[in-house]
């Protein structure tokens, strides 16, 4: 690993670590953020941007964590999905205690390649618990990526391109939480403890496709 940093949408300020931004190869990650319309839950896609001094740039593969920073007793992750057939080798280890999603690994082989630059990764579910509800504006819940490695096809055409290991860019991202109308009771107190009652029941999920 050459090194990693910190891009940022309007959530938690973390900064800006190591020499990655210099690098003639460099992957980004990104967050895209959809909000279901009755405000009870938001869909998150993780996308990445690739830049390479080769001619040709692909995902080879990728190993990355999804670490929620603060606000989990708002709500939880239900579910993901791995796209662009991104989950072809590996992309059933992923697992989740309900906050986080872990071990997520991406790839994909030269024969049944995905050339897409940029390309949607995963898109997960988080859903808030009951008396509340989501507003875009705000970060009481936020949450980043945490990569391992990022890995590019480079060269000249499929046959003759090599896996190479480049510096990445990470994402911190997240969104607002309200009281639900006709809930008494100020964000951030006294209404906690309904987080806690329904996940003393959660069981983790094993990638949900």
């Amino acid at each position: 690993m050459h090194g990693s940093a910190i891009s940022l949408i309007g959530a938690a300020s973390i900064g800006l670590a190591s020499e990655a931004c210099l690098a003639d190869e460099l992957a980004t990650w990104f967050a895209e953020l959809d909000v279901a319309q009755d405000r009870l839950s938001i869909d998150v896609t993780l996308w990445m941007a690739m830049e390479s001094d080769e001619p040709f740039v692909a995902l080879a593969a990728s190993t990355f964590d999804t670490l929620n920073l603060t606000g989990a007793k708002y709500g939880s992750i239900t579910g993901w999905e791995i796209l662009n057939n991104l989950a072809e080798i590996g992309g059933k280890e992923t697992t989740t205690d309900g906050d986080s999603l872990f071990g997520t690994f991406v790839g994909q082989n030269q024969f049944t390649l995905t050339d897409k630059n940029p390309v949607d990764v995963i898109i997960f579910k988080w859903e808030v618990e009951e008396g509340y509800e989501i507003a875009e504006n705000g970060a009481d819940v936020t949450y980043m990526t945490s990569t391992e490695f990022v890995t590019l096809w480079v060269g000249e055409d499929l046959e003759g391109s090599d896996a190479v290991k480049v510096p990445f860019v990470e994402v911190a991202f997240g969104w607002g939480v309200v009281p639900a109308p006709g809930v008494v009771g100020v964000l951030g107190a006294g209404l906690g403890v309904l987080g806690l009652r329904r996940r003393r029941g959660w069981t983790p999920v094993l990638n949900r496709r």
